[in-house]
């Protein structure tokens, strides 16, 4: 029993990020939502209490593995400088991927209150990493630093998703934060 109510959970979790990918812009619609999920709309209120919760847990689904790709790929450079550098690409990878687009439209689409709450507290555990690696690389101020760090990379975010080649984004990011390569 429990099983099948994972897969219809599951179900609903993979038509909210298909829809939210083909429109972004747009929060998912329950009718819609269930019937690419195979379901009644009665049967969306059997998982999720709102709308909201539904794209909390869409983010909740999606975050963790970012996160992990993240702190994988900045423990690996050796945390400090390498650190910051691996952050910028492998966050800039994973913006490429495309799933950037869909957090995007999450934190769009929820309403102030515990829900929008619980998404800063995945967006701070995915910029942990950051701030670890410029405490390490003797950063007098890791946080002020990290927001400048953040800021570009949410700029080579928007050019790839604009359509920029990541490879380009990429080479001017480093001329940056990384010039002596």
């Amino acid at each position: 029993m429990g099983e099948h109510r994972d897969a219809r959970r599951r179900a609903l979790l993979d038509a909210a990020r298909a829809l939210l990918s083909e429109d972004p812009g747009t929060a998912p619609d329950i009718n819609e939502l269930t019937a690419r999920a195979g379901m009644t709309r009665s049967n969306f209120y059997t998982y999720f209490s709102s709308r909201a919760e539904l794209i909390v847990a869409v983010a909740e689904d999606l975050m963790p593995r970012w996160i992990d790709t993240v702190t994988g790929a900045v423990r690996d450079a050796g945390g400090g400088h390498r650190g910051v550098v691996a952050y910028v690409h492998t966050t800039l990878d994973l913006v490429a991927a495309g799933e950037h687009a869909i957090l995007t439209a999450l934190a769009a689409h929820l309403p102030e209150g515990p829900a929008r709450e619980r998404l800063g507290h995945m967006h701070a555990a995915m910029t942990a990493p950051l701030r670890r690696s410029l405490s390490e690389a003797s950063q007098s101020d890791p946080d002020l630093t990290a927001e400048l760090v953040m800021a570009v990379v949410f700029k080579g975010s928007e050019l790839v998703e604009g359509g920029r080649p990541l490879d380009e984004v990429l080479r001017a990011v480093d001329a940056l934060i990384d010039p002596a390569g």
